[in-house]
């Protein structure tokens, strides 16, 4: 078997459990899995809560990691063999082709795109901070040119910035705010190499709310989702 996907670096982003279970099938089958490493482009930085409790273990939280792991997929799966969180302690017989010419410290623009949501380096450095929005009715830019670019809500007290979200081939069709005007921020200008985790960004929308009690869609989602224990706290 050989794996060949183009990782983010964050937790709530699936392919890594996709590697998982990929392992776990040719452990189980007695299968090689042959590793193409890629460059994390957020692997400059460590960040958010570990998951320990194995209630809050879905899709998008597979793993007892950081939030912002920081990892090459590559690396993740000699950990996951390391630290033995295959079914039974199964290990399996991983080969990692390593990358050249890049560490953690350096910037790395994806030659290919991870997704249609992530259409360029700005929005998968901004992605860490604005995926956290995906527990409220806040647009991240689905549905526009500009996933996870802008911001906004169809209320003026979220900004001047508007835009209005549609359909797009790829993206999810479920879209936040969609046919609607949206009032926000506009985040394009950016320099995307300065760009790091932060909830600032969440925080600024949540003390914009004129009624705070419904900017969480569920307030349980912010720990049972990528276990933001810190984050629902906040809220």
């Amino acid at each position: 078997m050989i794996f060949d996907l183009q990782d983010v670096g964050a937790r709530f982003y699936t392919y890594i459990t996709s590697l998982h279970r990929v392992m776990e099938l040719c452990a189980k089958h007695n299968k090689k899995l042959i590793v193409l490493d890629r460059p994390n482009p957020n692997g400059d930085q460590v960040d958010g809560p570990v998951r320990h409790d194995d209630k809050f273990k879905s899709d998008v939280s597979w793993h007892k990691i950081a939030m912002i792991h920081g990892l090459t997929i590559g690396e993740l799966a000699q950990m996951i063999n390391g630290e033995k969180w295959l079914e039974n302690g199964r290990q399996a017989d991983v080969q990692v082709v390593k990358v050249q010419n890049w560490d953690h410290a350096k910037m790395y623009d994806l030659p290919v795109i991870p997704s249609p949501s992530l259409p360029n380096q700005l929005s998968v450095r901004l992605y860490l901070s604005l995926c956290l929005f995906e527990g409220t009715d806040i647009s991240v830019g689905r549905g526009t040119d500009w996933p996870f670019q802008v911001l906004g809500y169809t209320n003026p007290v979220y900004g001047s910035f508007t835009f209005t979200p549609g359909e797009r081939h790829g993206m999810s069709k479920h879209v936040e705010g969609k046919g609607a005007m949206n009032y926000g921020i506009d985040l394009r200008s950016l320099n995307p190499d300065k760009q790091k985790f932060t909830l600032k960004y969440l925080l600024d929308f949540y003390n914009k709310t004129p009624d705070k009690t419904t900017f969480l869609l569920d307030r349980n989602f912010l720990i049972s989702w990528p276990g933001q224990i810190y984050c629902a706290n906040k809220l």
